[in-house]
Parts: C-alpha cells; structure tokens; sequence
C-alpha cells in the first residue's frame, strides 16, 4: 500500500515538467487488492500519454508494453510563451484520411502541457 503526502497535482505537474510518458504494467493476483496501487496511475498515465496494462502475467505483459512503446510515434510542437504560465489543451487527431486508412490505430497522447512565462 502507498501512502504520500504529495497532492496529485503536484505529481502531475511534475511529470509534465519533466516531459515524461508513464506506462504502468499492473500485476493482479486472484485475489482483488485495489489497495496495492496508488489510483493515481490509472489517471496519471493516460494524462502522459501512455497507458496502463494488467494481467496476472508479468513477462507476456512486460513484452506487450515494450513493443507497444517500440509502435510510438513522437511528435513535436513548439509551445506557447505566455504568461501567467498554466495548463494549455491540446488535442492529438488522425486525419480522416489517415483513419480510414489504419481503422485500428490508436492514439494516446497528453491533453495539455504547462505553458512557461516567457523571459
């Protein structure tokens, strides 16, 4: 079990901050035990850009969560200069084009970035 004194917020901030994409691999047992995890995972992964997997396998899971990661495309942007600096939405698409052409894709990707004050 986890316990912290550190808000949510400020986790997400600093994951933004620090440009990462969590991906979470979560091993269940056959018994349930929603204690083990902090819930924080489950919202802060998809924030990131990435995803959470569970299963009770840990070696098929792993090997699934790498070769997802290997699939990723990058894509990069310039951010605003603006103050004050705060949470700026974003939206990541396909084209119309591009989802008929690859009807099963998916795309993970965080829905804001923290703008900075402009120096």
């Amino acid at each position: 079990m986890q316990e912290t004194e550190i808000p949510d917020s400020e986790v997400e901030r600093s994951l933004f901050d620090a440009d990462a994409v969590l991906d979470a691999v979560l091993i269940r047992g056959f018994l349930p035990n929603v204690h083990v995890v902090h819930p924080g995972v489950l919202r802060f992964a998809p924030a990131t850009g990435g995803e959470v997997i569970e299963g009770r396998q840990p070696g098929p899971l792993l090997a699934q969560m790498i070769e997802r990661i290997r699939a990723r495309y990058s894509i990069q942007f310039r951010p605003v200069d603006a103050s004050p600096a705060r949470a700026r939405r974003i939206r990541v698409q396909l084209s119309e084009a591009a989802r008929k052409k690859y009807p099963n894709a998916v795309v993970r990707a965080r829905g804001s970035y923290y703008s900075a004050d402009p120096l």
